[in-house]
């Protein structure tokens, strides 16, 4: 069994390997915390979030030709209003942090207190599978960066409740056209998650690679601030 010396001044206590990775598992719950609260300070004073966030679900929905009940998954850590949603790393209260199903592979059993499933199963986390109602569907996804770290997700999700079409929508940021950018994060995320499957799916009609999603926000604040004078 390996040990680390840790102590202050003359005075070491010997730490277990196991032992090591619980003092950092602690530490990160802290980072956690810290993190929370910075979270909640900053919707806060965004009297305007929840709003957007309606128009936002909204603006999708219209441009994917979506009429049908839908649930949604975020990975961020913000609730929803209105909305059948599940946080797939915790909410504001307890945000998660961790590392992914393809880490898995490369870390120490010690260290397996550390990935998004083990921490996801502690936590008492709803499953996906609880969450969504049906097994066949059209997946949207909008505003996320397709990070590696979250591919076992994705899969996951894509595999099991998946089947029907992919649309993969996005925004332009500071007077900036991301269409191109966003079609070639779409296609490198695709074909990561099934080797050079992007164009067979593309060509099938089974996905939608750009769909542009852009709101006057200034426009649609006033509106709502002058239908509110109203009421």
């Amino acid at each position: 069994m390996r040990y680390f010396a840790a102590g202050v001044g003359n005075k070491q206590e010997k730490i277990t390997k196991k032992n090591f990775y619980e003092i950092l598992l602690e530490e990160l719950k802290i980072l956690e915390i810290r993190f929370s609260n910075y979270l909640i300070k900053e919707i806060n004073e965004n009297q305007f979030y929840y709003i957007k966030q309606q128009l936002l679900i909204k603006e999708i929905l219209k441009v994917t030709g979506s009429d049908k009940p839908y649930q949604i998954i975020t990975f961020n850590y913000t609730n929803y209003e209105k909305e059948n949603f599940l946080n797939i790393h915790g909410d504001l209260s307890f945000p998660i942090f961790g590392i992914s199903l393809e880490d898995d592979k490369k870390i120490s059993p010690e260290a397996n207190i550390f990935t998004k499933r083990k921490r996801r199963v502690k936590n008492d986390l709803l499953s996906i599978g609880k969450f969504i109602k049906n097994e066949y569907n059209d997946l949207i996804f909008y505003g996320t960066s397709f990070n590696k770290m979250d591919y076992d997700h994705f899969k996951r999700i894509i595999d099991k409740w998946g089947g029907g079409k992919m649309y993969f929508c996005y925004s332009n940021y500071n007077g900036k056209n991301m269409r191109e950018d966003h079609k070639e994060n779409v296609e490198e995320f695709i074909d990561g998650l099934y080797y050079n499957e992007f164009f067979n799916l593309r060509e099938n009609d089974q996905l939608d690679e750009a769909i542009g999603i852009n709101i006057d926000w200034e426009k649609y604040i006033k509106q709502f601030l002058v239908i509110n004078l109203l009421d």
